[in-house]
Order: structure tokens, then C-alpha cells, then sequence
């Protein structure tokens, strides 16, 4: 009888263990591709807010030139100084068109540089195999809401970038 309740027993434990087993492997698998939203990623990445405020910032003081050189316009005398002070404020114009141009694809170019190797660290350390960048919907037709990485992700590099990570 003895042996029969022992025998039972393990039995009984070698279930109980499997079953622990098969709910920790499925707990900790994780998916090997995942997406995120690029334009999330992007907008909420601290570097993409700090150079915004800066480029709104030189924009601003730029504006604010061309709008002193208004003024100069509306006070000047003779015809020599107001087309002087035109083709001033043409000048100035284009160097903010230009500027404007500029800034926006050269700081793009460093955020997503910056972005895509806080990326790869992020794939490395959640062993991804991939991470699908989606722009709203319009890339992945479909992907299960667990598949999406964004927050995390977004979290990671934030952290990265003011060096707590």
C-alpha cells in the first residue's frame, strides 16, 4: 500500500512540476518580431522635444529680425535705404526658408540615428528578432495589440538618452 501511495505521489508531483514547468516557459516566451509606432516613437522621444524647442527658438529670433527690419522699413527716409533694407529683408528670408529646410531634416537625420541604435540595444536585450516600424496602421494590416512595443520601447531610449539606461 505503501508503494501504491508513493508511486501516486510521484506521479501526482511529476504533473504538478510539468505543469509549472509549461506555465513558466509560456510566461517568459516572448514573440521573436514586434512592432511600434514610428510617429510615436519619434514624438515622444525627448531628444526630438529638446530639438524642437531649439529650432523653435532660432526660428522665433530669426522672425523676430525680419520683423525689426520691417520696422527700419517704415522708418527709413530716402529710397537708397529702403532698397537697402529690402533686399535686407529678403536676405533674411530666404536664410530662414533655408534654415527652416535645413534643421528639420538634419536634426531628423540625428534623432532617428540615435533612435535606431538605442534600437538595436532594445532588440538585444528583449531578444527580438525583429521590429517592424509602422506608421499608424499603414505598414502591419494587423498586429495584436501584445505585439506592440512602442511604450516600451519609447521608455528604453528616453532613459538611454539622459543616461539612465
Amino acid at each position: 500500500m505503501l508503494k501504491n501511495n508513493t508511486a501516486v505521489l510521484t506521479i501526482a508531483n511529476t504533473f504538478i512540476l510539468i505543469i509549472f514547468l509549461g506555465f513558466y516557459i509560456m510566461k517568459d516566451s516572448q514573440p521573436e518580431v514586434v512592432y511600434i509606432d514610428k510617429v510615436k516613437l519619434f514624438d515622444g522621444f525627448r531628444m526630438t522635444v529638446e530639438m524642437k524647442k531649439v529650432g523653435e527658438k532660432e526660428f522665433a529670433n530669426r522672425k523676430t529680425a525680419i520683423d525689426a527690419l520691417y520696422a527700419q522699413l517704415n522708418a527709413a527716409v530716402d529710397s537708397k535705404q529702403k532698397m537697402r533694407i529690402l533686399d535686407d529683408i529678403s536676405l533674411a528670408k530666404q536664410d530662414l526658408e533655408k534654415f527652416s529646410a535645413t534643421f528639420a531634416s538634419e536634426e531628423s537625420n540625428k534623432i532617428w540615428t540615435r533612435i535606431n541604435s538605442y534600437t538595436a540595444t532594445f532588440s538585444t536585450n528583449q531578444n527580438y528578432k525583429m521590429i517592424i516600424g509602422t506608421e499608424g496602421w499603414r505598414t502591419v494590416l494587423y498586429g495584436d495589440k501584445s505585439l506592440d512595443k512602442t511604450s516600451e520601447l519609447l521608455s528604453f531610449i528616453n532613459k538611454k538618452y539622459e543616461g539612465n539606461e
